[in-house]
């Protein structure tokens, strides 16, 4: 079986009911079995691997349960030590419970209590609550003082293969918020710990875009959004070690949507080529900008999130890819909905003074292939019909770049 195959295997295994009998082969011991579980995610690295996130209810002899969070996750790479392989049906898999990700060691420590009271300089016990968390890759974690009054401190944490790889990508979080404190809203690095990834941010105050969109309240004009992201554009370039142009080339997705929609192939490849035709000056952008991205109040942006991904790259590929977030807020129906699209016009003239409406379009069309894959990451239980639809607006934003 080659790389490729392997990883596809392992996706429908994932997906399939025979991983119950994996989980409860796996779980089993003495003290505990399965009795239930329930599938959360299904995260694809590209063409190099595959990780399942089950949320397993599991219980003792005394009829005590508890629930646990598992991954299984297969990759053609090599793991870190941490967990022991096991062979399913002809593939390697891994097995871990949460926090013991062997990707991301850290993460132990950023869910561990007496951590966060010596960071917190604290004897309460604060709440410890996994806000993200991508297998093998990266994960936050806030903690909620015990004292409702005081703000929650955010840990991020950076995972890699080798210590030299986290302690890169962690000095890359910090490099990056240095470089904006002061010129935008961005939370002040508190302490940071580079060779175990750690790094633990001030929260902002706000509410994100994207939550005043869904839930029909007044937000900033798509003007003063646009205004202040062009704010990002005009600052001076930093090389992080990240690569934004990266970020926004979609074809690594053609192989994962042609096997989730294999009719629509042909459709995929000719948006991705379309989307690769962006182009423009180089100017540093944010690399991941979304409207989860942006703190805002009535007046504007207030707070910018999640800067890891800064890097020299296209005005256009920041703006399309807002442009695209925006718009999914228009897939929920109702009022609020309707209105989200006289939002997302509006955004999107405004984001054409900053740079011409046909690169954004193909940025915003790519957006969408990525944001086809959502659905079934998620494995929501519409995820099939929702992956065509969203291939649709991809197709529909490239139509658009092209007349």
């Amino acid at each position: 079986m080659s790389d490729g195959d392997s990883v596809v295997a392992a996706a429908r295994l994932v997906r399939s009911e025979r991983i119950a009998d994996v989980l409860a082969d796996v779980l089993a011991t003495e003290d505990e079995e399965l009795v239930g579980w329930r599938r959360r995610a299904v995260h694809r690295h590209g063409s190099r691997g595959v990780s399942g996130r089950f949320e397993c209810a599991l219980e003792d002899g005394h009829g005590v349960q508890r629930s646990a969070s598992v991954v299984v996750h297969h990759t053609t790479g090599k793991i870190p030590d941490g967990t022991d392989p096991i062979l399913v049906d002809g593939l390697t898999l891994h097995v871990w419970e949460f926090p013991h990700d062997p990707y991301i060691p850290g993460l132990v420590d950023a869910m561990d209590p007496d951590v966060a009271r010596d960071v917190l300089a604290s004897d309460r016990i604060p709440s410890l609550v996994s806000r993200r968390y991508r297998p093998t890759r990266r994960a936050v974690v806030a903690w909620a003082p015990a004292d409702s009054s005081e703000p929650a401190t955010y840990c991020k944490v950076a995972g890699g293969r080798t210590t030299s790889l986290i302690t890169k990508r962690t000095r890359r979080i910090m490099a990056a918020h240095l470089h904006l404190i002061g010129e935008l809203p961005v939370a002040p690095v508190l302490r940071a710990e580079p060779t175990r990834g750690l790094v633990w941010l001030a929260a902002l105050p706000g509410r994100t875009l994207r939550e005043r969109l869904r839930a029909g309240d007044d937000c900033p004009t798509p003007a003063q959004v646009i205004e202040e992201v062009s704010r990002i554009h005009r600052l001076p370039l930093l090389d992080t070690g990240a690569d934004p142009r990266h970020h926004a080339d979609v074809i690594r997705h053609i192989r994962i949507l042609t096997e989730l929609a294999p009719d629509l192939h042909d459709e995929v490849v000719r948006v991705v080529e379309v989307s690769a035709e962006v182009d423009g000056p180089t100017v540093l952008v944010h690399g991941d900008l979304h409207d989860g991205q942006l703190l805002t109040d009535e007046d504007g942006l207030i707070g910018l999130l999640d800067v890891d991904g800064l890097g020299p790259g296209l005005a256009a590929e920041d703006l399309g890819r807002l442009v695209a977030n925006c718009q999914a807020v228009t897939l929920r129906g109702g009022e609020p909905a309707k209105r989200a699209k006289g939002y997302v016009a509006d955004l999107f003239a405004a984001a054409s003074a900053l740079a011409p409406a046909d690169q954004i379009a193909r940025a915003a069309a790519g957006a969408w292939i990525a944001l086809a894959t959502g659905p079934h990451r998620a494995q929501t239980s519409t995820w099939k019909a929702d992956t065509r639809d969203r291939i649709a607006l991809a197709t529909a934003w490239a139509d658009r770049a092209a007349a």
